[in-house]
């Protein structure tokens, strides 16, 4: 019965999210809610949009990529993304390890450093835009390094060679390759050692920077906190909660949806 429940809710999030994108097109572009439009415009054009990824890069260059220079970028790097996966599955992936370590090291190219770069973005106020890109470049060539060391291991280890092939059957220098072959750490360990370098990465060059956000006017809080946007709630803050940074934004009906859907969670699990 919790696996036919579990089903019928995916189902129910499957079309919330086929459903959603055709009212959303449909209430942008049918005249019958054209002040829904005017509001909604209103909106988007108070939202800024600096494109902090591909621009600065170009704009090193001196080059100004227009609106449609940028869009058919975006475009060619999604059909890039495309063929380097087909040619990747198609042509050179074997499989040599359990698929789960194979999804934790292949994942960890772009989890081991993302979740560092936003959580110290949005929530450190030291944090700055020099770390979140040397975050990223570290974690993303250790995660590839790795990953390719591994499968270079794998293939060369069939034939009965020593450590990648590059040294002789003798000597300390191949006892040393041969034991970091036999030790040579999984996907999931690949993973879990890209975090901890990326944090030490994004804390250690942001402390040296020393450089203060103000994140009240990035989140809207304190004087920069936009009147009616933000319902505050009557129950009090504990103390635990305020050294969590909790705030009264948490309010009786948030606890009461909590609550609810840990109800769903238990009626829906096998």
């Amino acid at each position: 019965m919790g696996g036919i429940l579990r089903l019928w809710f995916l189902q129910i999030r499957l079309a919330f999210f086929l459903v959603v994108p055709l009212v959303a097109f449909t209430i942008l572009h049918s005249t019958h809610w054209s002040g829904v439009q005017g509001l909604t415009e209103q909106a988007l054009s108070g939202i800024a949009d600096p494109q902090d990824i591909t621009l600065p890069l170009l704009r090193w260059r001196g080059i100004k990529p227009g609106k449609r220079t940028h869009f058919w970028l975006l475009r060619g790097a999604v059909l890039m993304v495309a063929l380097l996966a087909f040619a990747y599955s198609a042509f050179l992936y074997s499989p040599t390890e359990p698929i789960m370590l194979y999804l934790a090291i292949t994942g960890a190219i772009f989890l081991g450093w993302s979740g560092t770069v936003i959580i110290g973005g949005l929530y450190w106020d030291r944090g700055t835009t020099r770390a979140a890109w040397v975050t990223a470049i570290i974690g993303s060539v250790f995660t590839l390094t790795s990953f390719l060391l591994q499968r270079m291991n794998d293939a060369l280890d069939k034939g009965g060679g020593p450590f990648f092939g590059w040294f002789g059957e003798s000597g300390p220098v191949s006892d040393a390759a041969q034991w970091i072959a036999l030790h040579m750490p999984d996907g999931k360990e690949t993973l879990g050692l890209t975090m901890f370098i990326c944090a030490g990465t994004y804390v250690v060059i942001s402390l040296v920077q020393n450089r203060r956000f103000d994140l009240d006017a990035l989140l809207h809080r304190g004087v920069h906190a936009i009147e009616g946007e933000v319902q505050i709630g009557a129950a009090r803050v504990s103390r635990l909660g305020r050294w969590l940074s909790f705030t009264q934004e948490h309010t009786r009906l948030d606890r009461r949806t909590r609550r609810l859907r840990r109800r769903q969670r238990r009626l829906i699990s096998p």
